[in-house]
Parts: structure tokens; sequence; C-alpha cells
């Protein structure tokens, strides 16, 4: 009865680890017949003398996923960062994120032109809710800034090298509501129309950039 009782017990400890390592995996872009994998996410860390923060963590295999890197933080700021993005560009592999900085929040850029072993970072702008496409050898990048919520989206002909003036596509004919969801922009494809779209209290928008 006893060794039931204790096959019981470790079966039920082995299942709930089994459960937290699956919520803790981080979302992963791969296809198992690439060599090349990576992985973009976030994760709460402990700073010293504060509490728990946000942080970008970015990860790669070599060896079609049998093993990954170390993760490394590729965070540009003391402070939290958030909403990581990731694509990959022909061999180039590119990150965007939210940095948060003294009284403002930014959207960090990186690219990898040597499958994720390095990064070259910089700023963009004034943002968060980044989400990234390419398409026809262009990348795009849309976000949302705050005060009042504005939605832009720009482009990039040299992989991220400049980036154009941002185009506001979006902003409310009111004053800014801090109780309001943001809203979120997201690349859609479909065929050959590239769009952005987002809600905003509960009604749908959309943006076509190419058709």
């Amino acid at each position: 009865m006893k060794i039931w009782i204790l096959i019981t017990v470790a079966a039920i400890i082995i299942g709930i680890g089994v459960v937290f390592l699956f919520q803790t995996v981080p979302d992963l872009e791969e296809n198992s017949e690439e060599k090349y994998q990576y992985k973009f996410w976030r994760e709460e860390v402990p700073m010293e003398n504060r509490s728990l923060i946000h942080r970008v963590f970015f990860s790669y295999s070599h060896d079609y996923g049998e093993t990954f890197s170390e993760p490394k933080d590729v965070s540009m700021t003391e402070d939290s960062s958030a909403e990581p993005k990731m694509m990959v560009m022909g061999d180039d592999v590119i990150l965007v994120w939210r940095d948060e900085v003294p009284l403002n929040s930014l959207l960090s850029f990186a690219i990898s032109h040597d499958f994720g072993k390095t990064f070259e970072k910089k700023r963009l702008f004034e943002g968060s809710f980044p989400d990234i496409v390419h398409k026809n050898d262009i990348l795009y990048l849309t976000w949302v800034e705050f005060k009042p919520f504005k939605v832009f989206y720009t482009k990039s002909l040299d992989r991220g090298e400049t980036f154009e003036e941002p185009i506001l596509i979006f902003s409310p004919e009111y004053e800014y509501d801090p109780t309001l969801n943001s809203p979120k922009p997201k690349f859609l494809q479909d065929a050959e129309i590239l769009k952005i779209k987002w809600d905003f209290i509960s009604k749908d928008y959309e943006f076509i950039i190419e058709q």
C-alpha cells in the first residue's frame, strides 16, 4: 500500500514538472528541417535590490534544433523589456521589441548576419507593440504610440540599415484615455495583399500597404 502511495505521489510530481516545463518553454520560430533555428522571448528576472522585471532573451541552434545556445539578454535598457518579435529574412535574423526607459517606451532593433551569434542593435522610434514582416525584399515595421493613441508604419529598403519617415495611419479624434485598451497593429498577408490590422473600442480597422 505504501509503495502505491509513493508511486502515485511521484507520478503527480513528475506530471507537475512536465506541465511547468511546457509552460515555460518560449515560443520557437522553427522548421524541424531547417539547420538554423531561433527563439526570442520575454522572461521575468530578479534584479539586485529590485522586484522582478521583464527582459527579452534570444537563443539559437545550428544543429536542426538538437541543442540551443545559452539564452542571451538582448535588452537595451536597465529597466523592463517586452513585446519581442522575430523574423528571418534570408540568412539574417531580425528582432524588434519595446524597451522601457525613464518616462518613455522605445522600439529597439537588432539584426544578425551570422545566424544569431552576434547582433547589431540600435534604437528606432518611440512606441510600443511592434510588428515586423518582409515582402519583396522590403522590411516593414508597425507600432503604436500613446497619449494619444497613434498607429504608424514605416519600411526599410536596406534590411533595417535605414527606415523611411514613419507614416501615421490611425489617430482617434478625441482625448487620450488611459483606461482604454491600446490598438495593437499586426501585419496580415493575404495572397498579394499586405495589410495592417488592429482593433480599437470594439471596432476593427485595416490599412492596405500593397495589393
